[in-house]
Formats: C-alpha cells, sequence, structure tokens
C-alpha cells in the first residue's frame, strides 16, 4: 500500500488503497464504514483512511480474534458435533436448476450473500472455481463437496454447510461420470475444521446405502429431520 499523501505527520490512503491492501471489493469497504467497522474519514466526497488509525484498528482486530465455538469443538472434539448442526434452514435449497459449475455454485452462494456473510459474491464464486479447476471436487455416488483450496482465505469464520439438491442432476465432471445431485458447500476459515468436515461428510455418505430420500425431500424440516435420523 504506497502512501497517497500525508497531513502533518500523518499518512493518508485513498479508498482504492485500502481496497488492495486487504484485498476486497471498494463495495466491501464502502459497506465496513457504514456499519462502524473500520475508521475513515470523509473529505468531501471521498473516503480517506489514516495509516495509524488503520495500524490500531488491524491490532485490536488480531487482539479480540477467538475462534468460534463451532470451530473450536470441530477442532477439539469433532466427535461431539453432528451434521446437522453445520446445516441450517437458511442454507438449505431444494431446486438447483442444472447447469454449469459456475451456475451452480452462484445458486449455492445465494442464500450466504442475502444473510450477508458474502459481500462480494464474484471474488467468492472464483475461489470456488479457482478450487474446480485442479480437480473437480464432485465424488461418488452423485455427491460433491465444492469448498475453497485454501479454507483460511475463506472470511466466513464459523463453520457451516450449504447444503443444496438438484433432482435432475447436473453435471459436476464427477469421478464416476454420474451427474451430481447432491452439494454440501463447506465454509470456514479454519483449515482444521474444514478437513473434519469433510471426513464428516464422506462418513455420512459412506453411512447412507441410497441418498434417494434425501433427494426425494420437499421442505427444509425433512432435509433436517433426515440428517438426524
Amino acid at each position: 500500500m504506497t502512501n497517497n499523501g500525508q497531513t502533518g505527520n500523518e499518512q493518508i490512503y485513498t479508498l482504492t488503497e485500502i481496497a488492495q491492501f486487504f484485498k476486497v471489493a471498494e463495495k466491501t469497504i464502502i459497506r465496513m464504514i457504514q456499519r462502524g467497522e473500520i475508521p475513515a474519514i470523509k473529505i468531501g466526497s471521498q473516503w480517506r483512511f489514516i495509516k495509524e488509525e488503520i495500524d490500531q484498528w488491524l491490532h485490536q482486530q488480531g487482539s479480540s480474534n477467538k475462534k468460534d465455538p463451532l470451530v473450536q469443538l470441530l477442532e477439539n472434539s469433532p466427535e461431539e458435533l453432528p451434521v446437522s448442526r453445520l446445516i441450517k434452514p437458511e442454507h438449505i435449497i431444494l431446486n438447483l436448476k442444472a447447469g454449469s459449475k459456475e451456475d451452480i455454485l452462484i445458486q449455492l452462494t445465494e442464500s450466504l450473500v442475502k444473510e450477508g456473510l458474502v459481500e462480494d459474491r464474484d471474488w467468492f464464486v472464483e475461489k470456488l472455481l479457482a478450487r474446480e479447476e485442479m480437480a473437480s471436487t464432485a465424488i461418488n455416488m452423485g455427491v460433491a463437496v465444492p469448498h475453497f483450496r485454501h479454507p483460511q482465505e475463506n472470511r466466513i469464520l464459523a463453520p457451516l454447510v450449504v447444503l443444496g439438491i438438484c433432482p435432475e442432476g447436473t453435471d459436476f465432471q464427477s469421478r464416476d461420470g454420474e451427474k451430481s445431485t447432491v452439494f454440501f458447500l463447506i465454509c470456514t476459515s479454519s483449515e482444521i475444521a474444514h478437513l473434519r468436515i469433510l471426513s464428516k461428510i464422506a462418513t455420512f455418505i459412506q453411512s447412507k446405502e441410497n441418498l434417494q430420500p434425501l433427494i426425494e425431500c420437499k421442505t427444509k424440516e425433512e432435509v433436517i429431520s433426515f440428517f438426524l435420523s
């Protein structure tokens, strides 16, 4: 981040420089300003950021960055956390429309955007697609588990899973050549929690002889009951 100017001994940065420094969209920084989450001043119609205040803010963020309780549980006692705890009704999509990988990932991300957990949808989907370019996350039995290649890049701290069901199935380049019907989008910034969730899903799939009952669920309540059974 280059110095854009100074007021006395104070270094001042622009909105563009701050966005580039944090590797987020400018609109994300603006939302943070509006919510009072980051120190900024407005000069005319332009936002400006004082380096000393930003440095103090970063220090405070780091010192108060405590792990989410579910992350701690996954990292320390994964056996105590069932899959059902990771899936909320608002993150269940029963009618995914078949389409390209990007189409599917956009649909899976929609609830996260609406909830404010993802502010830059394009960036989020690009990260998921980057992982798909390495190797498809579609596995056998019509199941796919899209996720970030590097979990620490995911800005969703609390672990959660977005469950999507595409009744007709869609080509997600699965290993067995079959269409994918059930999607588990894994979201967490903890690499350990990420691996534990992957393991839980893999175990869950192996323990179910047939996922057809899940595919046939008509309501979100039926989906939650399925995972509790």
